[in-house]
């Protein structure tokens, strides 16, 4: 039976939320399909899923490590597979050991069978069963602000300067209308004084000729 231990990181390679398939163990459709089961977890539940394949030996250490489950799984030189599951120590999966141990004990047939895409799936379904997706999707809700707030200090931060710049090229295009219409007025007071003198000029001339 194999154990599932609590994650203690060494200091090797960097992994986020992420299938890193270094032995080329799992085929291109399998690849595709976790990412997009990875992905999915990852965006509804905010539960990292990392699953990594090496040479037995090799290690890693998580970039990050919150919320996160780690499948690693390790080639010998008999090219015998060793999978080793293992969680963060923020998700409190010790005290679930014996229900963990038994998902394993199930999904034995499909080493054998060498379908490790399969299990890996099935893992994971069953381990975030284990965890409560009830309470991820609520921690998900209470920390949905504190996830995204520079995304969302980011777009807040857009949207005024848009309407800062906006208030700017009205204000702009205002004072440019008002100082066109002033222009206007001295061009039209210019002509009329123009004209009353010209008039008042040529009255001038007839009363000299009279």
């Amino acid at each position: 039976m194999k154990k599932c231990v609590i994650l203690f990181f060494i200091l090797f390679s960097f992994l986020n939320a992420e299938l890193k398939d270094n032995i080329n163990l799992f085929t291109s459709e399998e690849k595709e399909k976790l990412n997009i089961h990875i992905e999915k977890l990852y965006k509804k539940y905010n539960i990292k899923i990392n699953v990594i394949t090496s040479d037995y030996g090799e290690g890693y250490v998580l970039e990050n490590p919150e919320r996160t489950v780690v499948i690693n799984i390790q080639k010998g030189a008999n090219k015998k597979i060793k999978i080793e599951e293992s969680f963060t120590n923020d998700m409190n999966m010790n005290e679930k050991d014996k229900e963990l141990s038994d998902l394993i004990d199930g999904l034995e047939h499909y080493i054998l069978e060498e379908k490790y895409g399969a299990y890996v799936d099935e893992f994971i379904e069953g381990a975030l069963s284990i965890y409560g997706t009830t309470e991820v999707v609520e921690l998900n809700k209470e920390n949905y602000f504190l996830a995204h707030k520079w995304q969302i200090i980011k777009w807040v931060l857009i949207v005024l300067t848009l309407l800062n710049i906006l208030v700017r090229i009205k204000y702009i295009s205002k004072k440019k209308k008002e100082m066109l219409r002033q222009k206007e007025r001295e061009e039209e007071l210019r002509r009329v004084e123009k004209k009353e003198k010209n008039s008042l000029h040529h009255k001038l001339e007839a009363d000299i000729k009279k």
